[in-house]
């Protein structure tokens, strides 16, 4: 009798701690694999949990692939994927699935993009010119109810995508992007208002922020454009990401909801790559740590640049000349290690096994 209860004691517990195991490992279940969206336009965001990518003209759904947008350009897209933002021709717009809604920036409009979007859709930030002349451009918050609000008096260097305000917390609390006719990254927030990042860098870019507006991913040109380097920022902190063997640059253009994973594009000897930093393996080509995954598929494939990431981590965009020798977007999963947690509870099970 003692022994079948101690049978069933530690069945019962080998159930119970499998399904914590289960809960606590669900984010790290995904599969590692690599495909083409089917169109050479590039793609520019993806949805939090991966499962939407936008960019040049189209918007492509997991097990439906790529349809054309009713605009020209999405640039961001809200957590949930229901709202998206981008330029349609020269002005700045927002589309909710059903109407495409041009945003008047600073009530002109002429010569605006949305660059980014928060996570609930409620801020769009961007670039947009002022009052007429090409030149004069300048960052952007806009809300349903405060609509344009602009967060410097300087103008910045350029028109459209790349300039002025680039990304939003996950509330929209924090906003950086660059300002500037010599761009200078900036990070925002209503009670510090714009603060330089680099004030003595000859170039530099926010181009993305953690869910909470603590960490950032920039591009630094210390001294000169062409040897800029991807940095990763946290608080007072920077961490340069530095380049590929025999490269001289790097971009940083997406980050996770929780700052631990970059991407972007660097510079090697054999051209520019699409590339992943995390803390466990530094700065890796995608097209390695594909092949480190197990997969394969993306053989005869030159992955470019990588230009956003899921809120996860696990799930990458970029663009690239696929094996046929075409330009084409693409869309990768490389989930990143176990957990502590799920190691933890399997260890936990294992040890009280053996005390049984």
């Amino acid at each position: 009798m003692s022994c079948r209860m101690s049978a069933q004691t530690t069945v019962s517990a080998a159930i119970g701690f499998f399904s914590l195991c289960a809960a606590s490992h669900h984010a790290d279940a995904a599969i590692s694999s690599f495909q083409g969206l089917g169109t050479a336009a590039r793609a520019n965001a993806i949805s939090a949990d991966g499962s939407t990518v936008v960019g040049n003209g189209f918007i492509w759904r997991s097990g439906v692939g790529p349809t054309t947008l009713p605009f020209s350009r999405a640039n961001s897209i809200s957590a949930d994927g229901s709202i998206i933002v981008g330029r349609n021709g020269s002005r700045a717009v927002r589309w909710d699935g059903h109407t495409l809604e041009d945003l008047n920036v600073f009530n002109w409009g002429e010569y605006s993009t949305a660059n980014g979007v928060s996570a609930d859709g409620t801020v769009i930030v961007g670039n947009g010119a002022t009052d007429g002349p090409f030149s004069e451009t300048a960052a952007f918050m806009w809300t349903e109810t405060a609509h344009t609000q602009g967060m410097s008096t300087s103008i910045t260097g350029g028109t459209y995508e790349g300039w002025g305000a680039m990304a939003a917390s996950s509330n929209g609390s924090v906003i950086v992007g660059n300002h500037g006719y010599n761009p200078r990254a900036f990070r925002w927030t209503s009670g510090n208002g714009l603060v330089d990042l680099f004030p003595d860098a000859r170039f530099s870019s926010a181009n993305a922020v953690s869910s909470n507006g603590t960490i950032i991913a920039a591009t630094v040109g210390i001294d000169l454009f062409s040897e800029r380097h991807a940095m990763r920022i946290v608080g007072a902190d920077t961490q340069d990401i530095g380049v590929l063997s025999g490269g001289v640059y790097s971009d940083a253009h997406g980050i996770s909801a929780d700052g631990s994973t970059i991407v972007g594009m660097s510079d090697s000897e054999t051209g520019e790559r699409a590339v992943v930093w995390t803390s466990e393996f530094g700065l890796r080509r995608i097209s390695d740590a594909l092949m480190a995954a197990g997969v394969t598929n993306h053989a005869g494939w030159t992955l470019e640049g990588a230009t956003a990431v899921s809120a996860d981590g696990n799930t990458i965009i970029g663009y690239g000349v696929n094996a046929a020798g075409f330009e084409e977007s693409w869309i990768a999963t490389i989930p990143s290690p176990p957990s502590a947690a799920a190691l933890g509870c399997v260890a936990l099970f294992a040890l009280r096994r053996r005390r049984a």
